[in-house]
């Protein structure tokens, strides 16, 4: 996952919520995670207290352009 970040060297984490739950198996699938059929997993950089939009950009989409259906 980290290279298709565009900062890959920057520490990162997942979660899910309400309740704030972070995804500590980061190569589970989602169903392993029950998150499958549907689920939503959040993106948050580990060095700042709350990830907002305007925090960057977080994928490189020139890396993930063939992932995309």
């Amino acid at each position: 996952m980290r290279e298709h970040l565009f900062h890959q060297e920057r520490e990162f984490y997942l979660y899910e919520t309400p309740p704030k739950k972070v995804v500590n198996q980061m190569t589970a699938n989602l169903k392993t995670l029950r998150m499958a059929p549907s689920g939503s997993l959040w993106f948050a950089w580990t060095d700042l207290e709350q990830t907002k939009w305007s925090d960057g950009l977080f994928l490189h989409m020139e890396r993930i352009r063939d992932k995309i259906i």
